[in-house]
């Protein structure tokens, strides 16, 4: 495969930070096991911005659309981001 083809494909590859969140997207990653599967692949790439990016950008989603989550829903959604913000910062410390 050639450059240009190359960058003519991974031009379609949606960046995934860009991709547009909404409620039922949000909770199949927040739910079990594909958080594990984000959490491991971070970990496993050791892409620590890219992740802290991420759980900042789920935490603001999970704040503006606390209402259409149950109470439940919502506070374990907050200890799983809130953990795995402090995991990326402590490793990004490093």
């Amino acid at each position: 495969m050639s450059l240009p083809e190359m960058e003519a494909l991974s031009g379609r590859i949606p960046d995934p930070l860009k991709v547009k969140l909404d409620l039922p997207r949000y909770r199949t990653l927040m739910a079990y096991p594909c958080w594990n599967y984000f959490r491991a692949t971070i970990s496993g790439t050791r892409a620590y911005e890219s992740g802290l990016e991420a759980c900042l950008r789920l935490l603001t989603f999970a704040e503006n659309h606390r209402d259409s989550l149950t109470k439940e829903e919502y506070e374990g959604h907050l200890q799983r981001l809130y953990l795995g913000i402090l995991d990326m910062l402590d490793k990004l410390d490093r």
